[in-house]
């Protein structure tokens, strides 16, 4: 990560990897960040066996959010889709959100600021595959999958 992400007086030599599992993020080691090339700063934890958000924390971080959205109040369809892909229930974030349209090589193909009620996503212009919604405002931050035909 790049220092410019640190917030909060982040402590980079009392950091960990936090782990969310089970409605709770978890704890782990507490490590010293290894400085790398140009300015970034990484850690590394072992033995996971599961896929889902992943952050880095430092000793002092509090983690207690109320009434964060969770990925089920988004639904999306249809999935697969050709031309445009519906999000509904983004009403219920209460504000804008942010959403990134990303392909499986990590690469942003399409950015968009949305609000309020069910949300149209144009897609026909993307190239078949697997793709990922990445939605974020001050009561979400999640990502879902869709595949465009």
């Amino acid at each position: 990560w790049s220092p410019s992400a640190e917030v909060n007086g982040f402590v980079r030599n009392t950091s960990f990897i936090s782990h969310y599992t089970a409605a709770s993020w978890d704890v782990s080691a507490i490590l010293s960040a290894t400085a790398g090339g140009n300015g970034l700063f990484s850690l590394t934890r072992m033995n996971l066996t599961s896929l889902s958000p992943f952050t880095v924390f430092d000793q002092s971080t509090s983690t207690g959010v109320d009434e964060l959205m969770k990925p089920s109040d988004i639904v999306l369809y249809p999935n697969p889709v050709s031309e445009n892909i519906m999000i509904k229930n983004i009403e219920s974030s209460n504000s804008i959100v942010d959403v990134e349209v990303v392909n499986v090589y990590g690469q942003t193909v399409a950015n968009y600021q949305l609000s309020g009620g069910d949300v149209i996503v144009p897609v026909g212009n993307l190239l078949s595959g697997t793709y990922f919604l990445k939605m974020k405002n001050d009561k979400m931050n999640f990502v879902k999958q869709f595949i465009k035909n």
